[in-house]
């Protein structure tokens, strides 16, 4: 039987209090598999659950996206998973082909010139009631000149979860967008 290839590579990440079984509750995977997207959602290691310096991040992600084979994902950080996908951005269009910001940590991570040079697209989602780290990653990822942002109306901090249609409406438009451009 002959394979097809995906529409693009997309790797869900995870915050502190959830695991990559939440991608598959609010159908995530599901939903997008379904429309051709090769969904992969991973489990943090615990190794890598305490604060990290970027390089150990950066190694492990650019490792895992090679060991799995994923072709330049889209990468969905989710809160504390940007421990890990932050760094990713240093490494301009090298590894990633695009990037979804749910209000992750260490966005604090470089400076507004930075994120000025940061070349993939990028969409940023928070909850409207998320008044600390939505406003904050917010803040600094709007630097980036081609982000897109997109305010979950009664949202809290974790809007994708009690939200996912709404999510799921907002990532399948971004994803359809870079499907397009590299197409």
């Amino acid at each position: 039987m002959p394979t097809t290839k995906s529409k693009q590579d997309v790797l869900l990440l995870h915050g502190a209090s959830f695991s990559a079984q939440n991608w598959k509750e609010i159908k995530t995977l599901e939903t997008f598999g379904a429309l051709g997207y090769r969904m992969v959602a991973i489990n943090r290691p615990d190794e890598l659950k305490a604060s990290v310096k970027k390089t150990i991040a950066l190694e492990f992600l650019v490792n895992l996206i090679q060991a799995l084979k994923l072709d330049k994902p889209i990468v969905v950080s989710p809160s504390a998973s940007g421990e890990l996908a932050i760094p990713l951005l240093g490494m301009g269009e090298e590894h990633i082909r695009g990037f979804v910001s749910l209000a992750p940590v260490t966005t604090d991570l470089f400076t507004p010139e930075h994120y000025k040079n940061v070349k993939v697209p990028i969409l940023i989602v928070y909850g409207e009631k998320d008044t600390g780290l939505g406003h904050q990653s917010l803040e600094n990822l709007k630097n980036i000149p081609n982000h897109k942002t997109y305010v979950m109306k009664d949202g809290g901090h974790a809007a994708y979860i009690s939200k996912p249609d709404v999510f799921h409406q907002c990532l399948y438009s971004f994803l359809e967008d870079i499907t397009a451009k590299n197409t």
